[in-house]
């Protein structure tokens, strides 16, 4: 296994070749299986231990689940990527999916589509006026898709957020210098670099994120794998 000497030069390097540009709303990286049953897990959890998960307290709650993840471990929950709108980081992906379910757009050709997978796995109502979404699952939630770590993290934000609010949630993710701060003062509605997450207090540091990367990457391309 090829071993980065010079992580100064060759972080660059990987960080450019795995991190290429692409439109809005589409995945850099294809979300997998595991991570599509942990996104299906955590949308479920969530709606049924917090109150008032509507839309936007539901991809707050994600996004606090990804962000404080890779903070400790170095890697996403769920594989979402999260833009810096005004109100708060939004995993468009996921938004765009759930509009198309409500618009009657439910043809997909690949069976393992995130869209699929969704509509199977909740029913979603959207009023007409208040464009209030509700999201009832269709399925239990089943705990053993999540590590410790993972499951630790969802407990702490449901007791954290329960009784918040929408208006609560985007505050919340506002703090001063934090992952989608950076972002919105720099590049409004743009990307949100995972790597903010990292900090001098963080148990694991960029460069060996990198190289993790990096090898899992020359792993799956001598199996052919994207």
């Amino acid at each position: 296994m090829l071993k980065l000497q010079n992580m100064g030069i060759l972080s660059q390097v990987f960080y450019s070749f795995c991190r290429k540009t692409s439109k809005k709303g589409e995945r850099e990286q294809p979300m997998n299986s595991k991570q599509q049953e942990k996104l299906i897990n955590a949308i479920t959890y969530f709606v049924n231990n917090t109150s008032y998960c509507n839309k936007v307290k539901l991809f707050k709650l994600l996004y606090f689940l990804d962000f404080e993840h890779f903070s400790e471990a170095g890697k996403s929950v769920t594989g979402l990527d999260y833009y810096a709108w005004k109100k708060g980081p939004v995993p468009l992906q996921l938004k765009y999916t759930i509009q198309e379910i409500l618009n009657g757009n439910t043809q997909e050709e690949d069976e393992s589509s995130l869209r699929d997978i969704l509509n199977s796995s909740f029913s979603f109502y959207e009023d007409p006026k208040s464009k209030k979404l509700t999201i009832e699952p269709k399925m239990a939630f089943i705990s053993d898709v999540f590590t410790r770590r993972e499951h630790r993290i969802l407990q702490k934000l449901v007791e954290e957020y329960k009784n918040k609010l929408a208006d609560e949630m985007i505050l919340a993710t506002h703090n001063s210098d934090g992952p989608w701060d950076i972002t919105y003062k720099q590049q409004p509605d743009e990307r949100i670099d995972y790597f903010l997450a990292l900090t001098s207090e963080s148990p694991v540091k960029k460069e060996e994120v990198l190289e993790r990367e990096f090898e899992n990457k020359e792993i799956r391309m001598s199996y052919g794998l994207k």
